[in-house]
């Protein structure tokens, strides 16, 4: 079992989609379980799941990072994100995805991707960043504890499973000063 800060994070580059793809599907079968469709969590596909990391890691609209532990190559986090995709009054950007496979959770990986995420986007001249949730998932307290502000709820469909997601917010330069990025860099 990892140390609790013996983590490191950098820039995603093209090798890392493949782990990356690991990554989205083991949390989301482990997060998403009694939210999402059963078989649409057994139909996830690893190919598929690469492509989209791919396509993102491809355009540099986008910014990915992401977080290996104990100086290995292995990849257990990553969060993606770049100009907000769905139109929120006064927010220019979005975490697309932010996941920690589960044996690695509880560490500070999460904060520690989302604040280097963050001042990413800062530096790329964005002042407000957002991100959505399912409604119905008890992780969202993540952001919650990052002082995350209530944005709106908004329905999507997952395969042909229709769902509610919640959006929050954040001020930039105001998360980077927050005490969750403290000690993050």
């Amino acid at each position: 079992m990892p140390s609790a800060r013996a983590f490191d994070i950098r820039r995603a580059c093209s090798d890392d989609a493949r782990s990356m793809a690991l990554v989205h599907l083991e949390t989301w079968k482990s997060a998403y379980a009694g939210i999402v469709d059963e078989q649409t969590l057994r139909e996830m596909s690893l190919e598929e799941s690469e492509q989209r990391q791919r396509r993102f890691l491809g355009d540099e609209r986008y910014l990915s990072f992401v977080a290996t532990v104990n100086g290995q190559d292995d990849v257990v986090g990553f969060a993606t994100g770049g100009p907000i995709r769905k139109a929120v009054a006064g927010y220019d950007g979005e975490l697309f995805a932010l996941h920690v496979h589960p044996r690695y959770q509880g560490r500070g990986i999460g904060t520690g991707l989302m604040v280097r995420f963050a001042r990413s986007m800062d530096e790329r001249g964005f002042a407000r960043m957002m991100a959505w949730a399912f409604s119905e998932n008890p992780a969202r307290v993540f952001y919650e504890k990052r002082e995350g502000v209530f944005l709106t709820e908004s329905a999507i469909t997952v395969r042909d499973q229709n769902l509610r997601v919640t959006s929050y917010g954040w001020e930039i330069p105001d998360f980077l000063e927050g005490p969750h990025a403290k000690g993050c860099s």
